[in-house]
């Protein structure tokens, strides 16, 4: 059986504030996984939230830092199809679903990662299960893409977005390259990029189940 988890994390700030606090959430990340040896991304986001507001002093400073991300974990079991767990703070997942030929959205937890937004209150992050399948896509993305305004002042905005994988999802990756970038700068036109802008897809290969 095989693990393999993945994330896309959004650290608030821009620089270097934004850089160290990226190295923080790497490292913090990491030592949950590989040292606790905590699998459960609901629980994963938990402690990092926690340890990102001890690691910064946040109840005794004034730093608000933090951080949205999108935490997959896919549990790849012999004999059986793959299964998606995915916990999300603020970040949704888009979920291809070859056989529909659709893309259906998974929000994630309207909860933030550090700062005080929330105050002292716990956490409590939940865990959504999908069964996979052979050429479905999961995409992840920051909001740069979403937020991004046109000469208008209006943002793509998250209905959009989900249109475009729509359109782009039955291609190849070199082709849904393209076509994100081509639709994003013609949306931008002369305007200035707001954000980072991240989007990954990553595709089902290999389905094996014995019958």
């Amino acid at each position: 059986d095989k693990i393999t988890f993945f994330a896309v994390v959004d650290c608030t700030g821009h620089g270097v504030p934004g850089a160290f606090m990226s190295l923080i959430s790497n490292r913090i990340l990491d030592e949950i996984v590989h040292t606790r040896e905590v699998y459960s991304p609901k629980i994963i986001l938990k402690l990092l939230d926690m340890m990102i507001r001890q690691t910064l002093r946040q109840e005794e400073t004034d730093n608000i830092d933090g951080v949205d991300i999108a935490l997959c974990r896919i549990d790849d079991k012999k004999n059986s199809k793959k299964t998606l767990i995915y916990a999300g703070a603020i970040s949704s997942l888009y979920l291809f679903n070859y056989e529909k030929g659709e893309i259906e959205k998974i929000r994630g937890d309207r909860l933030y990662i550090g700062g005080l937004m929330h105050g002292t209150k716990a956490l409590r992050f939940t865990n959504k299960k999908k069964t996979l399948n052979k050429d479905d896509i999961i995409y992840l993305s920051s909001d740069g893409f979403i937020d991004q305004n046109n000469e208008a002042g209006r943002r793509f905005g998250s209905p959009k977005f989900v249109k475009l994988l729509n359109v782009i999802a039955s291609k190849t990756f070199p082709e849904q390259k393209e076509l994100l970038v081509s639709t994003l700068d013609n949306w931008q036109s002369v305007e200035i990029q707001r954000d980072d802008i991240t989007v990954v897809g990553l595709r089902i290969k290999e389905q094996i189940v014995n019958k």
